[in-house]
């Protein structure tokens, strides 16, 4: 028999049992005892007396005794029929793919290598490049020292950046050259430097590859463009930091430092 239908079973004999037992006791039947009883309210023959009130029944022991052992086996069928409950197994923290919102972070790249691999894609003498190349270098020596000195003069630059003034005017044309700055902490404020206005990012590899070139020439003691500086003692461009603005960065002039 399936335990379904055995649980049934014990759940109606002890239903039964219960139903016996108070019918019994309000009819005033007679039970049954275990030595046997009398009826009415006169003691049983075993000695037990019989329940007061009843009438005829059961005996106070067999009374108190059934009811008890039905309660026992309605509880019984309580607990088997439950049903078992399994909490399911760890698996561990969960870790999801992105951040925040589902937004995934991001490393913010390293300035110094980021410029380094562009400048190592970059081919020598491109536009982009040309104040680097060998090439563009060599294009652009030349330029007359003392053309536009008395320009040069006028804008408070010493000679050293008279010289450069005038060799940048006479090779390129431009006239739009920042000379002395009064005030200025750095070599502006000293007449030692130049600021070379540009119309465009060629034109400013050209100027600065013209600086390069004539370094020596010249008496150059820095090159500035593009957020790089270029210095003779070390013969290459170096990232400097970000100051905040085109200008400040040196992105439409070149800087031109003088001993």
């Amino acid at each position: 028999m399936a335990r379904g239908a055995q649980l049934a079973t014990v759940a109606a004999l002890a239903a039964g049992c219960v139903a016996y037992a108070a019918t019994g006791a309000a009819a005033g039947r007679p039970g049954p005892a275990a030595t046997g009883s009398v009826t009415g309210d006169s003691a049983a023959t075993s000695g037990s007396a019989v329940i007061p009130g009843r009438g005829a029944g059961l005996t106070g022991a067999a009374a108190q005794a059934r009811p008890a052992q039905a309660e026992r086996v309605s509880r019984s069928i309580a607990r088997s029929s439950r049903v078992a409950v399994t909490a399911p197994a760890m698996t561990g923290p969960m870790r999801h793919p992105v951040g925040a919102l589902g937004i995934t972070a991001v490393v913010k790249p390293d300035p110094v290598k980021t410029f380094a691999a562009v400048a190592k894609a970059t081919p020598s003498g491109s536009a982009s490049g040309g104040a680097t190349g060998k090439a563009a270098v060599a294009a652009a020596s030349g330029g007359s020292t003392t053309a536009y000195a008395a320009a040069g003069a006028a804008l408070g630059l010493s000679p050293s950046a008279i010289a450069v003034y005038s060799a940048v005017r006479s090779t390129f044309g431009i006239t739009n050259i920042g000379g002395l700055r009064p005030g200025d902490w750095g070599d502006h404020g000293t007449g030692h430097a130049v600021d070379v206005m540009i119309a465009s990012s060629g034109q400013g590899d050209a100027v600065a590859g013209f600086a390069i070139a004539n370094a020596g020439r010249l008496n150059i003691k820095y090159v500035i463009w593009q957020q790089r500086i270029w210095m003779p003692s070390t013969g290459s461009w170096k990232l400097m930091a970000d100051r905040g603005s085109p200008t400040q960065n040196h992105m439409d002039h070149v800087h031109i430092s003088v001993n």
